[in-house]
């Protein structure tokens, strides 16, 4: 996305954004959370000032800053699935227990945090940026999903797609594949952990898993992303940190 399409969403220009930075270039920390408040990239501050993308980064980290932060912008995925896109979509399941309804009722009870009504609600599902409340979706540069097009910006949705992909998923991975995964002593950002990912997940189990297993397999997956890897400052995209989103990341 060009950087003058990205402030247009903001209601800003290149030139207002780069006197806002000239102004505020002594305070790095206000620069920072600008930018991650209003999902502006370490390139979008090239593209802003005309620094280099290596001088942006030894701005920020000389204040301990990490500019990576920066980069994750996509609410949902920030990696290339490539041609297994089709397995990020909604939950088609309306009822019975793959709806969206079910896994709420289920998953929410064992996300609850002390410091949060609930970090389910609170803090997992609550990604839309200012700028996005106001045009109501998440266009596929937002979402980081193309094929779904323009999803309407909704908790229900990003539920949906959340869920959704993860029945997709799970149902290319046997109880085998599973162990194998669950049980993996390495380094889980190896090769081999990726490998053993996506092959459990481009291959079709060759017994039929059935909708209890299923069930089962998501909701503590689910619980997985949402209380291990989502804590608040973590991995940004909902499915960033699903066996598809590290197979891949």
């Amino acid at each position: 996305m060009s950087v003058e399409k990205h402030l247009n969403k903001l209601e800003i220009t290149v030139e207002q954004a780069n006197n806002f930075i000239s102004a505020n270039i002594n305070d790095p920390k206000k620069l920072f959370y600008a930018a991650l408040e209003n999902a502006v990239t370490t390139d979008m501050l090239r593209e802003i000032t005309n620094y280099s993308t290596d001088a942006i980064r030894e701005y920020f980290a000389a204040a301990g800053l990490d500019s990576n932060d920066l980069d994750q912008t996509h609410t949902l995925v920030n990696f290339d699935s490539g041609s297994l896109e089709s397995l990020l979509d909604y939950d088609k399941n309306t009822e019975g227990i793959l709806s969206i309804s079910s896994f709420r009722a289920k998953v929410e009870p064992l996300t609850r945090h002390p410091d949060y009504v609930s970090y389910y609600n609170e803090v997992f599902f609550e990604k839309t940026y200012a700028f996005q409340v106001k045009d109501g979706v998440y266009d596929p540069e937002e979402s980081g999903i193309k094929h779904l097009g323009n999803i309407p910006a909704t908790d229900e949705n990003l539920e949906s797609i959340f869920y959704g992909s993860l029945i997709n998923i799970f149902s290319r991975i046997d109880e085998h594949e599973l162990t194998q995964i669950e049980n993996f002593s390495g380094d889980k950002n190896s090769v081999e952990y990726r490998t053993l990912l996506i092959n459990s997940i481009t291959s079709l189990p060759i017994d039929p898993i059935d909708s209890s297993t299923l069930e089962k397999n998501v909701i503590d997956d689910a619980k997985r992303i949402i209380v291990d890897e989502h804590q608040p400052g973590g991995i940004v995209g909902l499915l960033d940190a699903s066996f598809l989103g590290l197979a891949f990341i």
